[in-house]
């Protein structure tokens, strides 16, 4: 098996889809290690994927997310005051004729 280039185009699906493992992980056995992680993933998720890529807002959102669950695990206000911030930037971001348009607000 070989690695994803760090500029290859499919890199940001894959760390999203490993962000989501993670966070899924979290919430089954509650290791805040497995959420840390998944935060720092979806980050480079977002900073991989340009923001005309049209899961962008999608990525924002699925960083958002891991953001509040750490804030509600840690009541830590800055994790919730940057998954506002990101939160606002999904959908702000996110086009009318994108078909993932419903999923921002939902998971926002």
């Amino acid at each position: 098996m070989t690695s994803t280039a760090d500029d290859h185009p499919h890199q940001c699906i894959q760390l999203n889809a490993l962000g989501r493992a993670l966070r899924s992980r979290f919430e089954e056995h509650g290791a805040l290690a497995d959420l840390d992680e998944a935060i720092d993933v979806q980050r480079r998720a977002v900073t991989s994927a340009a923001t005309e890529h049209p899961s962008h807002p999608s990525y924002l959102a699925n960083l958002a997310n891991c953001l509040r669950l750490r804030h509600q695990r840690t009541r830590n206000g800055k994790d919730l005051n940057e998954g506002i911030d990101v939160a606002r930037r999904a959908v702000s971001t996110v086009s009318v004729d994108n078909f993932e348009l419903e999923v921002v607000p939902y998971g926002v």
